[in-house]
């Protein structure tokens, strides 16, 4: 005679990993504050020590050198496009320095995945791949504006869609680069004008 044995069943629940939160772009601008992604941090600190920052705090990167460094840390940020079109990305940034040189601490990698193209000034590869994107001040906040790729400059630049959701990565590249807010701004809009404007943070979706 067999004997048959019942093993109990075990429910293992894992544990929920929470989906960043979706920006509305709304008439043309979208803006995100650096905390405001469910990535861990990692290498990446809060702080709140340079004055005018927006949102809770900004962000400091710790890793890597302050030259530069492989990509650490990846923070993604999804954002939502309305009006499509030519969008421009910049970041409120400042660039903490150690010693008397001015050319370090001063970028990241940023890489957006998502149904778009390039305006033709800037190489996909470099749109879609961690690339580095240089900026700020050492005084107070600055912006970033350009992409760089073996010492040569290209626009931050993406034609996106009407109805389509986007994933911006941005990783840490050279320590004491700090990050305040993010935003993308439809070419139809003044940039210097809505940056300086400060506006609120993007309505996130339902």
């Amino acid at each position: 005679m067999k004997t048959h044995f019942i093993l109990p069943l075990t429910l293992i629940i894992l544990p929920c990993q929470a989906a960043d939160p979706v920006f509305i772009e709304d008439k043309g601008v979208v803006v995100m504050e650096a905390e405001s992604t469910d990535s861990k941090l990692g290498k990446w600190k809060k702080k709140t020590d340079v004055e005018g920052f927006t949102g809770e705090c900004h962000i400091e990167f710790t890793g890597n050198k302050p030259e530069s460094g492989p990509a650490e840390s990846p923070l993604t940020y999804k954002f939502k496009i309305t009006k499509e079109g030519t969008y421009s990305l910049v970041i409120r940034a400042r660039k903490r320095l150690e010693t008397k040189r001015e050319d370090i601490s001063n970028d990241c990698y940023v890489a957006l995945k998502g149904d778009f193209e390039s305006t033709g000034k800037t190489p996909m590869k470099l749109l879609e791949n961690d690339t580095k994107l240089f900026g700020g001040t050492a005084e107070g906040w600055g912006w970033t504006a350009k992409l760089d790729d073996g010492h040569k400059k290209f626009p931050a630049e993406y034609k996106l869609k009407s109805g389509e959701t986007y994933e911006l990565t941005v990783s840490g590249r050279s320590k004491n680069f700090n990050i305040d807010r993010i935003m993308l701004v439809h070419d139809s809009e003044n940039m210097n004008k809505v940056r300086n404007s400060l506006p609120e943070e993007s309505e996130k979706e339902d």
